[in-house]
């Protein structure tokens, strides 16, 4: 179970990356910080997206309607996420790393994006065919690669714990 779940969690992760209505004006202290990342990836969109990443490389039999809305529904939980974490105003000393993971999450959504694509299109079908497709992403090996700069740096939260 750890290690399927460890994909998806560094998915939701890069997803994480970048929460934004308007730009905050005042920088957040490295506690409140992670106290909002811990807040945002547990949140139900956070859970949401698992679940629905699951149902589109696990689950089968699904019609290709099916496995386009779970697909599309994914993409957009995980914009939501990104959305979310690009709205903090990280301390400087984690500004960059952000700016690099919500980098690297945009991308890992734009390939679902287009495997939505490709499903509607009748060239994707969903289980092993989409887990090929979205799963292990140079994006989210990035993504990965910065949370585990954050732990360096201190910045341990649930998403690169060792738990």
């Amino acid at each position: 179970m750890f290690l399927r779940l460890t994909p998806v969690a560094i998915f939701v992760a890069v997803c994480l990356a970048g929460c934004g209505s308007t730009a905050p004006t005042k920088r957040l202290g490295k506690k409140e910080y992670l106290r909002q990342i811990n807040e945002i990836a547990s949140s139900d969109d956070a859970r949401k997206a698992t679940r629905l990443f699951d149902k589109i490389v696990v689950e089968l039999p699904q019609r290709k309607g099916s496995c386009l809305a779970r697909t599309r529904e994914l993409e957009q939980v995980l914009d939501r996420l990104v959305d979310r974490v690009e709205g903090l105003s990280p301390p400087e000393e984690v500004a960059q790393l952000q700016r690099q993971f919500v980098d690297a999450a945009r991308e890992s959504i734009r390939t679902v994006g287009e495997a939505a694509d490709e499903v509607g299109a009748g060239k994707l079908h969903c289980g092993r065919p989409m887990n090929r497709r979205i799963y292990g992403l140079p994006s989210t090996e990035r993504a990965q690669a910065v949370l585990g700069e954050y732990a360096k740096r201190g910045y341990v939260f649930g998403l690169n714990s060792q738990d």
